[in-house]
Order: C-alpha cells, then structure tokens, then sequence
C-alpha cells in the first residue's frame, strides 16, 4: 500500500516536500530545543540568585540590574517587566553558526505549524485546480464510444489529485510533531516564570540596595542646599549687621571679661598660696600634737610611778608599824630610799619632761621628720619580728613544747605548794620567836626550841630552793623563748593596730594643746610639792632610824611611825590630786581625744610590755648563769 502511495508521487513532488515542508519542521524542532535550553539555564541562575544574594552573576541577569539600577536612580517609578522584556528582546541564541534572536526563535516555533498547514493546503488546492482543468480537458476530447481510452486518459488527472493529498497528508503530520514539541518545551511558560523571579528579585531584593534617587530625594535635596546657602548668607548678613552696630561694646566687654579673668586668676594664686602655706602649718601643728601628745604620756607614767611609790610608802609605814625588828627597819629605810631616788629622779624627768612639752612646739617639724623615720624603721622590725615570730612557732609545734611547759608548770606549781607550806612553818616560827623574845628569861627552853625548828625549817627551804632552781633551770630557755614569741606577736599585732588607728586620730587634737600644757604646768607644781612631803618622808625615816638605836624608846618610835604614815599618807592624798588634775585635763578633751588616748595608751603598753618582757628574759637568762 505504502509502495503505491509513493508510486503516486512524482519526484519532483517528493523534493518540493522536503524543502518546504520536512526541512522547516526539522529547523523549528531544533530552534525550539535551543531556546528551551537557554531559558532553563537563565531559570536556574535566577532560583540561586534569590535564595544566595551574594553569587555572581553575569550576561543578561548583570544586563538587568545594571539596566534596572540606572532606571532607579532617575526615576521614581521603575517598569521593571518593561526593563525585562526590553533586555530578552535583545539576546540571540546561535543556531549552526547563525545568531538568532530569542523572540524571532520563540515565534517561528510557533508560527510553523501553521506554516505547514498552509504549505500542505497550498499543494492540495493547487493540485486540485490542476486536475480539474485537466479532467475536464479530457472529458470534452473524449468519444463515449471507446471507455478504455477515456480510463487511460483520466489516469494522470488523477495522479494529480494524489500530490494534492499526499502533501497535505505530509504538512499535517509535521504540524503535528511541531506542536507536541512546542507543548513539551513550552518557552512561554517558562519565559513567564523567569519574568516573575526576576521581578521579584529586583523589586523586594535588589532595589533596597540601591541608594535612593528619587524625586522627592532629588527635591529635598535641593531644598537642603538651597536652605545652606539661605544660612550662610544669613550668617554673614547678620554677623556684619551686629559687627557694625555692637563692635565696640563687644570689644569692652571683652576687655572687661580679660580684666576679670587676671583678677581671678590673682585671686586663686593667693588662695593657693595662703592654702599651701595653712596646710604646712596644720601638718607641723599636727606633729607638734603627736609630740606634746607623747609628752603626756610620759608625765603620766611619771605620775603612775609616783602612786606607786607612795602606795610602797604606806604599805612600808604600815610594816615598820607592826615589826619591832631593827633589821626590818633597816631594809625598809633602804627600799625607801631607793624609792625616794627613784621618785627624785621621777620628779627631775617631769620637770624635764615639761620643759621638753613646752619647747616641743618649736621643733615640731623635726620630731615629724624623725617620728616618720622611726615609724619606717618600727615597720622593719615588725617584718622581722613577724619572720621570727613565724619561726619561732613551727619550733614550738615540731619541738611540742606545749607539753614540756605543761610538765613544767605542774611541777612549778607542787613546788610552789611545799614552798607555801615551808613559808607558813617559818610564820609560826617567827611567831613562836617574837613570844621567845618577850619571854626570854622564863623560856629559854623553847628558844632552843624554835631554834632548832629555824635550823630545820632552813634546811627545807635549802631543800625546796635547790629542787626549784634545778626545775627553774629547766624551763627558764622554753619560759624565755615562749615569753619573747608571745610578746612578740602581740606586740606586733596592738602596735600595728595601733599605728593604724593612730595615724586616722590624730588631726583631732589641735584644740586641746594649750589646756595640756596649763595641765602640765599644774603637774610640776604638784610634783614639787610631792618633792617637799617626800623630804619630810624622809627625814622622818632617818630619825626614826636614830631611835631606833635605843630600843628603850618604844613611846617614840610608835610616834614616828605614827608621824610617818601621816606623811606618807598625805603624800598619796597629793598624788591622787596631781591624778585627779590629770583625769580633769583629759576630761577637757575627753570628747575629741579618748580614742586617741587610748590608741596611744595602748601603743605605749605595748612597748613597755615588749621591753618589760625582754628584760625579764635577760634577767632569767643572767640569774640561770649566776646559779651555774
């Protein structure tokens, strides 16, 4: 059947076919491939653009923004599906070396399938208007006689109508194919899916990014300009108006103001002056405080000796009233007058000591100087204190002292037991002595007596003293060391608080000097007073010794002893008056000073403490080398 389907056309018809009508359906078929691939490229390029902002892009996507950037920034509504098609228009796509553009592709794929169509109905109507011309040509030469001959002649009109129909046939099924391409690789709908993701793209991604050009920005901008330039000369009208009618007012305020400014400027360098020069002086004030502060101190410590000398005073009178033994006397005449020397020489340190009150004011600034030295010299010694201190413990805790000064206090304590008893055994010895005494003509017999017990009770006590020396001897190095480290830390501790809150207090004493130095004057006159009772104290004593010579004048020992005891007596009245001239001179500044007082007070404590422990220490060192 094909084979006499293809009889039917002639080979003319056959090249005619393929020229118009196979040739286009291949060279739209491919056009359409081209295009479809381009456009599917451009899609993927325009998806990674909107989803990663930062990715390259280059040829028409660049061509767009470029285009779409120039536009935003001249006018203030952009057509961006203008700008788009605008630019699509313009690409090509090559097609076996031949640049077409993408419009003219997208509409020949289109537009050949009715091209075909056509191109098959043009042959058919042509090939039936041939054949008819030709049947009829026939019909009217032909005889009606002779049938085989009019069949023969028909034949070529009817192979006529064959390329008609053979060649609409052909352009219909190439139509055909054409249009299933086309709805397979359908470039409007892809085209139209471009154009919104780049409308997006450029109008809600890419445009915020662009600086803004528009009317209304061009317009305000020019306002701004047009509002600088209206200041400026503004400015300079106004500024040669007011220089023109205020220049020499402004020039002599002006010159009043520089005036005022050097007078100011006089005026706080003298204040500046004058507050530097009160400063210096409140710091040497400040010393000299500290200084009579010290000195106070010291008078009263004077005071405190001299109590105490007047209280051994009294307790002496009180003994040599009771005893009617010569040799008690004696030793008591001696103490005496050591404590007299003693309270002599008490009294000359007063005395020196408030001439140093009164001249300390003047060398005030040297004894800050020396004070500040000392003070940087006691803190190096606190530090080396606290090293030894720190060493002093971890031997203490290796060597377990603790238990050694327990053992040895336990057993200093029996022996001060035995020693207590031994002491009670000599009272009622001296007892049973003094009745011997009375009675010696009558009892001899219990002198003896008494002696004999002497003469025991001496042997324990030799006993009980060697028993104390040798556990004495023992403990004296642990006691010595202990004592040293304890003073030591404490010292350290009460003195560097003291410092501290000394250095805080001490501004608050420049009210109060000059009703301390009144004080210290009453004091001297007190202390020589106190130097007259001591005299007639003394005197007293000496006769009281030459009566004692004659044991026959019991009458007039009782009396001196009477006599003395009232001096010694009115002495301690004296010195409770010089404490209580001293307490009122506190209570002057009791407000302002008792803190002060007694961080000072305690500082002074802790010294003599430091120096009364380092003594006793020497001491116990000097009589364990004098037993040995």
């Amino acid at each position: 059947m094909l084979t006499s389907l293809f009889s039917l056309i002639p080979t003319y018809l056959f090249f005619l076919i393929l020229i118009f009508i196979i040739f286009p359906t291949i060279f739209g078929v491919i056009l359409r491939f081209a295009l479809y691939g381009k456009l599917k490229d451009l899609e993927k390029q325009v998806n990674k653009l909107v989803r990663d902002r930062n990715i390259f892009s280059a040829g028409i996507i660049d061509k767009i923004r470029q285009r779409f950037r120039y536009a935003s920034e001249r006018v203030e509504t952009v057509n961006t599906t203008a700008i788009i098609d605008g630019i699509f228009r313009q690409e090509k796509v090559k097609i076996i070396g031949v640049s077409i553009s993408w419009e003219i592709v997208d509409r020949a794929s289109r537009m050949l399938p009715n091209l075909l169509l056509t191109f098959g109905l043009l042959g058919t109507f042509i090939g039936i208007t041939l054949n008819l011309n030709n049947i009829s040509t026939t019909l009217n030469q032909a005889d009606g006689t002779d049938i085989n001959s009019l069949i023969n002649e028909l034949q070529q009109p009817l192979q006529g109508m064959g390329i008609a129909f053979i060649s609409s046939l052909v352009a219909i099924a190439c139509s055909a194919i054409l249009t299933l391409t086309n709805i397979y690789r359908n470039t409007t709908a892809l085209k139209l899916e471009i154009f919104s993701t780049l409308e997006d793209y450029l109008d809600n991604v890419y445009l915020p990014e662009i600086p803004s050009h528009s009317r209304l920005d061009r317009a305000v901008d020019r306002m701004v300009s047009q509002q600088q330039d209206f200041l400026t000369r503004f400015h300079q009208n106004v500024t040669e108006a007011v220089e023109a009618s205020l220049g020499k007012v402004a020039d002599k305020i002006a010159a009043g103001n520089k005036e005022a400014t050097d007078l100011a400027r006089q005026v706080y360098e003298r204040f500046t002056e004058t507050a530097g020069t009160l400063s210096h002086g409140a710091t040497q004030f400040q010393y000299a405080v500290e200084s009579l502060e010290k000195e106070v101190e010291k008078v009263q410590k004077a005071g405190d000796k001299i109590t105490e000398g007047a209280t051994i005073f009294e307790t002496a009178a009180s003994q040599i009233e009771n005893s009617q033994f010569a040799e008690n006397l004696d030793r008591l005449t001696s103490s005496l007058a050591a404590t007299q020397t003693a309270f002599a020489e008490s009294t000359a340190r007063l005395k020196t000591n408030v001439k140093e009150l009164t001249n300390s004011n003047l060398h005030a600034a040297d004894l800050a100087e020396q004070l500040s030295s000392n003070l940087n010299t006691f803190t190096d010694r606190l530090t080396k204190s606290a090293s030894q201190f720190e060493t002093v413990a971890n031997t203490i805790e290796e060597s377990k002292f603790d238990f050694t000064i327990l053992e040895a206090s336990e057993n200093l304590q029996k022996i001060q037991t035995q020693f207590t008893e031994t002491i009670r055994q000599l009272e009622q010895g001296i007892e049973g002595l003094k009745s011997s005494i009375a009675q010696t003509e009558s009892s001899s017999q219990n002198l003896n007596t008494v002696s004999e017990q002497l003469g025991k009770l001496n042997e324990q006590s030799q006993e009980i003293s060697q028993l104390n020396q040798e556990k004495l001897n023992q403990i004296q190095q642990s006691l010595y060391l202990l004592l040293k480290a304890i003073s030591d830390h404490n010292f350290i501790k009460k003195t560097v608080s003291s410092l501290d809150t000394l250095q805080q207090q001490t501004k608050q004493l420049n009210e109060q000097s000059q009703q301390i130095v009144k004080s210290n004057q009453k004091s001297e006159e007190n202390a020589q007073s106190n130097q007259e009772i001591l005299a007639n104290l003394q005197y007293n004593l000496m006769k009281l010794l030459t009566i004692v010579g004659d044991s026959k004048n019991q009458d007039k020992i009782a009396s001196e002893v009477v006599e003395i005891r009232n001096v010694a007596t009115q002495l301690n009245i004296k010195l409770a008056e010089v404490n209580k001239s001293s307490k009122n001179s506190e209570s002057l500044k009791q407000e302002t000073l008792s803190q002060i007082q007694k961080e000072l007070s305690q500082l002074v404590e802790n010294m003599n403490e430091h120096q009364a422990l380092q003594k006793t220490g020497s001491r116990l060192q000097t009589s364990q080398e004098q037993d040995k």
